[in-house]
């Protein structure tokens, strides 16, 4: 979090615990920004575009997913194929270029990124994203 202070025509930046302890003291207003592209590792090439669903745990992910649905999860584990087999591509949090996500995406030719930090805190499950797994970029539409 930052904080722009502008007393006096001097501008004067906080961040980090200053910024959250002046928010929590003074009379300011916060402006939320939505960050509209994300980085991370690609794991499988390729792209897609369609709907994010982010889900903490293989159970809802089996719930939710349709087929082209961008899977997006902390990690993923075995219990995560069903949802996995639907994904028109994935995005964890975690993982590295041998984490199950990586391998499997590329068995099954899914586009994959890996390693993007707060991701499922980021977006929301129904967000529209492209997912380009070439460049490791996810771009909210």
């Amino acid at each position: 979090m930052t904080v722009l202070f502008y007393p006096e025509n001097k501008l004067k930046i906080f961040s980090g615990a200053t910024a959250h302890q002046l928010l929590k003291e003074g009379d300011f207003k916060e402006i939320k920004t939505k960050t509209k592209e994300l980085k991370g590792q690609p794991a499988s090439l390729g792209k897609a575009s369609e709907r994010a669903v982010v889900v903490l745990d293989s159970t809802s992910a089996i719930k939710i997913m349709t087929a082209g649905d961008i899977l997006v999860a902390p990690y993923t584990t075995v219990e995560y194929l069903p949802a996995m087999k639907k994904a028109g591509a994935i995005v964890t949090e975690t993982g590295g270029i041998t984490s199950h996500a990586a391998i499997v995406s590329r068995e099954f030719k899914i586009p994959c990124i890996i390693g993007v930090n707060d991701v499922t805190k980021i977006l929301k499950t129904g967000d529209r994203i492209v997912v380009d797994a070439d460049s490791g970029t996810i771009k909210m539409v």
